[in-house]
This record gives C-alpha cells, structure tokens and sequence, in this order.
C-alpha cells in the first residue's frame, strides 16, 4: 500500500479550544506531528506571557495547528468529491 494512503490501525483525537475535537486517521499526518520541528511548536507563545496573565487563553503556536490541520482536511475532502 501507498505511504500517502495508509491509516492509523486507532484514530487518534486531540481536544482543540476552537474546533473542540480534531480526528488524525492518516499515517502520514500522524507521522507529521510527531516529527520534532511540529513539536517545538508546542512552545512557541503567540503572546509572550500574557497566558500567565489570562489563563483561559491559550496562545500556543500547536493549538492553531490543529485547527488548521482540521481546515485543511475538510477543504480536501470538499475537493475530492466535486472533482
């Protein structure tokens, strides 16, 4: 089988403050987040140390990364049916 089509043998959910939950199915995604440059993003702060300031705002570089992961998905999905 194709690298590009192989899925996960578990669907792996991350929990999104905008999106709420985010589904990866896809190897090749899965084995994206892991690689240690889409990691550092978890602690890269948008605002600096506003977080400290205002503790319901999550400003972390990953936590729009997953929504655009979701964006991306459903604009794909939405490509492939309409040919």
């Amino acid at each position: 089988m194709e690298y590009a089509k192989r899925k996960l043998s578990e669907e792996k959910v991350f929990k999104d403050p905008v999106h709420r939950y985010v589904h990866v199915r896809d190897r090749v995604i899965w084995d994206l987040i892991g690689t240690k440059e889409f990691q550092r993003l978890r602690r890269i702060r948008q605002l600096g140390t506003t977080y400290l300031t205002f503790h319901g705002r999550n400003t972390a570089v990953s936590a729009t990364r997953s929504a655009s992961m979701k964006l991306s998905g459903e604009l794909q999905m939405m490509f492939l049916k309409t040919g």
